[in-house]
């Protein structure tokens, strides 16, 4: 058998000389330069172009809104000799309901003497419940200002009145606001976005980003349309059984001008943070979104009727 030798086959590698070592390190480095140059423009022209944009940031937040399972806001409210602070939990999960804190300070206008009242209320779709915490009114001749009884008790309304109507109030009073709060699954949360945007109840105008505690925070003026916006709480009361849906009636405010009032949001959240009504005399602020603070409804109570014919006595 005739035996064959194989050669191994050798590949001899040019060794890369120095100079060229060099020119490939320089290229590499202009490779890289030029690629993270390309990736900052695009993030700057996306950040500056499209997540920085108004509509988005605002539009971003309504939907934001309607997503939360809840939220807390505080408001201030002044007038002519009449300061009110309000604290108000708004829970949408497992299901809707609130709890406030109030306090209401107002100086008489003859001996300038202070009276200050607190309450503490619950609400759900079916019940209202309140009570007294502190009342501090100075003493008339003649009048007794012991109310020390009246203090700590719990008052129920439900049902509906003599004509009919539901005397249920403290929920629908805090969800019915200038920007719709929620926990809607994504097909009803879009309707509503979508219907805002259509029937353009919103016109955003006058904005600036500016950085508050490192963070970017958008501000500006909003004009409502009135009419246009009881149209979109008529469908936001048929989703959520909040409010009388036969009371919201948008031909009632036709006629009426536009308002406007002033907002803050956080532009990476799209949290609202801020709302300024006209005149600078009520500012409400929003934050602890999402947390989860159980309300629990008190228990032993008498009627709200009662409660006042008590107050009314001292």
């Amino acid at each position: 058998m005739s035996k064959f030798k194989l050669k191994k086959l050798r590949i001899k590698l040019k060794k890369p000389t120095k100079k060229t070592l060099v020119s490939s390190k320089v290229l590499i480095g202009l490779l890289l330069i030029i690629t993270l140059g390309g990736f900052g423009y695009s993030g700057y022209y996306w950040y500056d172009n499209s997540f920085t944009d108004t509509n988005r940031i605002f539009y971003g937040m309504i939907d934001k809104s309607l997503n939360t399972n809840a939220v807390m806001r505080t408001a201030e409210q002044s007038g002519a000799n009449r300061t009110e602070t309000q604290t108000v939990h708004l829970s949408f999960s497992p299901e809707i309901a609130l709890h406030t804190t109030t306090g209401l300070d107002q100086i008489t206008s003859q001996n300038r003497e202070k009276s200050s009242v607190e309450t503490e209320t619950y609400g759900s779709k079916e019940s209202d419940y309140v009570q007294y915490t502190n009342i501090n009114i100075p003493s008339t001749e003649g009048e007794a200002t012991d109310y020390s009884k009246v203090l700590n008790t719990w008052a129920k309304r439900s049902g509906t009145d003599e004509s009919g109507e539901n005397q249920v109030q403290f929920l629908n009073e805090a969800a019915f606001t200038f920007v719709p709060f929620g926990n809607f699954p994504s097909d009803k949360r879009a309707e509503l976005v979508n219907m805002l945007k259509e029937k353009d109840v919103y016109k955003v105008t006058n904005t600036k980003i500016e950085y508050q505690n490192g963070r970017p925070v958008l501000s500006g003026v909003v004009a409502i349309n009135p009419s246009k916006f009881v149209e979109v709480m008529r469908k936001y009361a048929e989703f959520t059984g909040v409010g009388n849906v036969g009371q919201l009636d948008p031909s009632q405010y036709e006629d009426r001008n536009s308002f406007t009032i002033q907002i803050k949001i956080d532009v990476i959240s799209r949290h609202l943070l801020e709302i300024k009504y006209p005149n600078g005399d009520r500012t409400e602020k929003y934050y602890a979104y999402g947390s989860k603070r159980p309300i629990v409804f008190p228990e032993q109570t008498i009627s709200v009727d009662e409660l006042q014919a008590k107050l009314q006595q001292k």
